[in-house]
């Protein structure tokens, strides 16, 4: 039998029945290890984010956050194994934040940054699948890269960001320790795939973070590495299928969340309440991400717009809401296309019978 086509492909995820999946709850609104994972992250802000912002730094605040955002990882880690996989998530977003700085403070221009996040993401992602990072993937390592793009006046500073990353996400390491008797084990994880097929996946990742990043910088978006971690959203997704359901529902789901951001940042709140929104995202994220994407971008959009309001320090207002919609449109529209032309005939068959199984052939 044949293989189909990408002309096949395309005709299959054109059908009306995707569409209905990705509407559908796909797992539980509640997992204990999910939403454990959520309450960390937001104790860990909830008490380094008002000191930071009392500090005599509170310009370093957006690091600091991003600090915190380790505790996301290893959800699912067997026992006595969370430790180490945080350990190497924190080495990864400090390396991120580390290099993308570095090479604003020796005068690369916002292109080239941008393209240097290419190889990082690949790396990143290699890194993330070979010792099993789990959710959210390379997704919040492009993030923290993306919230270090722009020029660096003075070498101190590349060093201060990553002593904040790194400080807050030693605390958040010690805060999963102490609560690591509140998970449960009872998880089966899928087998990891060969190494080969890995190294492929994260170089394709990387190349699509790349290119996309580089396609908004030319489109003149305002925040193109925005536009990359769309396409890196549907990207990450196993089969193709799963990209289709993960761009309609990150964009629907980015439309609703960035109207709810903007009605609060055209409001001008202050900090105090920026960071009580943001931990009150954190928390109730991790209770509907799991059953639908789409669910969860309604809150992880104003994290991430709240986070960004806050290490602006005020200076982005209610406008980086309608950017955001913007950004997201288009990289989620450019991952998709690079998962059609980048796909293996394997991801091609599966499509294809699932295609067939979900109509009842």
């Amino acid at each position: 039998m044949s293989h189909p086509n990408r002309r096949d492909t395309i005709r299959h995820l054109s059908h009306p029945q995707r569409l209905r999946e990705s509407l559908s709850l796909s797992g539980p609104f509640f997992h204990r290890n999910s939403f454990l994972s959520g309450l960390q992250v937001a104790i860990t802000s909830a008490i380094v984010l008002p000191l930071m912002l009392n500090s005599s730094r509170p310009d370093l605040l957006g690091y600091a956050a991003l600090g915190a955002l380790i505790a996301l990882f290893g959800r699912f880690a067997p026992r006595g194994k969370r430790a180490g996989v945080l350990l190497w998530c924190l080495l990864c977003q400090v390396a991120m934040v580390f290099f993308v700085s570095l090479a604003g403070w020796a005068g690369a221009t916002l292109g080239w940054q941008l393209a240097l996040m290419a190889p990082l993401t690949a790396l990143i992602a290699l890194v993330a699948s070979a010792l099993s990072f789990g959710p959210p993937g390379a997704l919040i390592f492009l993030f923290a890269g993306a919230a270090s793009l722009g020029p660096v006046a003075e070498l101190s500073l590349v060093f201060e960001r990553i002593a904040a990353v790194a400080a807050v996400g030693a605390f958040a390491w010690l805060l999963c320790l102490a609560t690591e008797g509140l998970r449960i084990y009872t998880v089966l994880l899928p087998e990891p795939p060969p190494l080969r097929l890995q190294a492929w996946l994260a170089l394709r990742l990387g190349f699509c973070a790349g290119l996309t990043a580089l396609l908004g910088y030319a489109l003149g978006l305002s925040h193109p590495a925005w536009a990359a971690m769309g396409a890196v959203a549907v990207m990450q997704s196993a089969q193709l299928h799963q990209s289709l359901a993960r761009m309609l529902q990150r964009v629907g789901g980015n439309v609703i969340g960035a109207s709810l951001a903007w009605g609060v940042l055209v409001l001008d709140p202050s900090p105090y309440i920026v960071i009580a929104l943001l931990i009150l995202c954190m928390i109730l994220n991790e209770l509907l991400i799991g059953a639908n994407y789409g669910l969860g971008q309604i809150l992880v959009t104003p994290m991430a717009l709240l986070m960004t309001y806050l290490a602006l320090q005020g200076t982005a207002g209610a406008a980086i809401a309608p950017e955001r919609m913007l950004d997201t449109l288009v990289g989620c529209a450019s991952g998709l296309m690079l998962a059609v032309l980048l796909s293996t005939k394997g991801e091609r068959q599966f499509l294809m019978e699932h295609h067939n199984r979900s109509l009842g052939g």
